[in-house]
């Protein structure tokens, strides 16, 4: 199985079969491990690939796990707040 880092969240991704799905930028794959994380590369893969739009595991749930956020909001909360407030539709 070969691996590769989600470059939203930091956590591994088995590349045979991505849950989040997959994306090509600047000739380079990126894997994802759930939806919430392509679409935040998708929207701004320069904002994620500098550094800025990474956001580890460990700062809330965007769609892993039981952890939330203060103010809840969820997966979508958690997209809001890494695109400093603006929803995808922006």
């Amino acid at each position: 199985m070969a691996v590769a880092i989600d470059p939203v969240c930091l956590m591994e991704v088995d590349t045979d079969n991505p849950p989040g799905g997959h994306s090509e930028y600047e000739g380079t794959d990126y894997y994802f491990c759930g939806p919430g994380c392509k679409v935040a590369f998708d929207r701004d893969p320069e904002h994620v690939l500098s550094g800025e739009g990474v956001v580890p595991m460990e700062h809330g749930d965007h769609g892993h796990g039981e952890v939330r956020p203060s103010g809840g909001g969820g997966i979508f909360g958690w997209l809001r707040g890494l695109f400093g407030g603006k929803s995808l539709s922006d």
